[in-house]
Parts: C-alpha cells; structure tokens; sequence
C-alpha cells in the first residue's frame, strides 16, 4: 500500500520499542524503506530497555530523532496537506 502511493518512508511512533517498534523498524528497514523512529514517542515497559534499542536501531536500521525534530524536517520537506489529501479507506 506504502509504495502504491509512491511512500519510501516510515515513520515509527508506539509503546514496547524493543518489541513490537523496534521489529517494525527492522522490518521497514529489510523492504528498503527509509525509517525514522520517534525517540521521545516510543515506550517501553521497562524504562532500562529503551536507550539500548534506541542504540541499535541507530547503528544502522533507523534514523533515531525525537517528535520536535520529526517535526521540523517534515515542516522544512513541505507538509503532507501540500501533497493533496490522504486516500480514505473505508
């Protein structure tokens, strides 16, 4: 679906990073996607766990930044409101 609408990036946001997020960037990763993963808008369940899976997915599956910088380079990209309006799936 991503690339039908010609997306090359994921932007990952969620609770449990060093579960379900953390395999979610991985898996963007391996299909070739650019992968940017929210630092300050991820959680886990055990607060000693996050800073080292952030770690690793910095050393070479994601791009590691928090929701301000997410922000801001989306800002300094173009909005996705310029792009025209997301498709409706219902």
């Amino acid at each position: 679906m991503l690339r039908d609408l010609g997306r090359d990036t994921v932007i990952v946001t969620g609770t449990l990073t060093n579960y379900c997020c953390g395999t979610t960037a991985r898996q963007a990763y391996e299909r070739g996607y650019q992968v940017v993963f929210g630092s300050d808008v991820t959680a886990t369940d055990d607060e000693s766990r996050q800073e080292p899976e952030l770690a690793v997915l910095r050393k070479g599956f994601a791009l590691v930044l928090t929701a301000e910088e997410i922000a801001k380079r989306l800002a300094a990209a173009g909005s996705v409101s310029e792009r025209g309006p997301a498709p409706r799936y219902d």
